[in-house]
């Protein structure tokens, strides 16, 4: 994977309803962060091409790339999240962690 300054942003687009979810060590072994928008990006010379959710930073960094964050385990739809899509995931999560 190409390194973050060897990334060319081309297009910025919306993410309505789409969240990044991610898996927590600890109760409630997981988090949901709205995405802001996609990014597509050049990563390295080959041509190579990669959609990013970004989400809103924490600190002192504005935004974020959802799967540079410790955790990230997907992209999540709203209505996928209402179906219970996340559930046995989760459930399955906290079995390996012992919670």
């Amino acid at each position: 994977m190409a390194k973050s300054t060897d990334r060319v942003i081309r297009q910025i687009m919306t993410a309505a309803e789409w969240s990044a979810f991610y898996l927590l060590p600890a109760e409630p072994f997981y988090s949901l962060r709205r995405l802001i928008c996609w990014q597509l990006e050049d990563v390295g010379k080959d041509g190579e091409s990669e959609i990013i959710g970004i989400v809103a930073g924490r600190g002192k960094t504005a935004t974020e790339r959802a799967p540079d964050i410790e955790g990230f385990h997907s992209y999540i739809h709203d209505h996928d999240v209402t179906a219970g899509d996340l559930r046995p995931i989760i459930g399955e999560h906290r079995k390996k962690l012992g919670g």
